[in-house]
């Protein structure tokens, strides 16, 4: 199981709360069921790289240096490869890990 860090926690739970949205409005917005989303922002449950995608980019509205910074938190890829450099501004998108 990967491990929850503190940091995790603190941005995740202060991108919620200063949202202004509810859990069910999350899961609308995300697909995930509200009772995951809770558990998943108060530590409860480790969520898979693709379900945390969906939170705080679709949910929360992170910016790709947010997500990148989140994911990497998690022991997660990142979804900019700086690498590569096909937006212009040196990050590429990658949905899954294994692109």
């Amino acid at each position: 199981m990967r491990h929850i860090s503190e940091e995790y926690l603190r941005l995740l739970r202060e991108a919620y709360e200063c949202s202004g949205e509810t859990l069910r409005s999350l899961s609308r917005q995300t697909g995930l069921h509200y009772t995951t989303i809770h558990l998943i922002i108060n530590g409860k449950r480790m969520p898979s790289r693709n379900a945390l995608i969906k939170l705080c980019g679709w949910g929360l509205t992170f910016t790709v240096p947010e997500m990148d910074r989140i994911l990497e938190l998690v022991d997660y890829a990142p979804l900019s490869d700086r690498s590569e450099g096909s937006h212009g501004d040196g990050s590429q998108i990658r949905l899954s890990q294994r692109e």
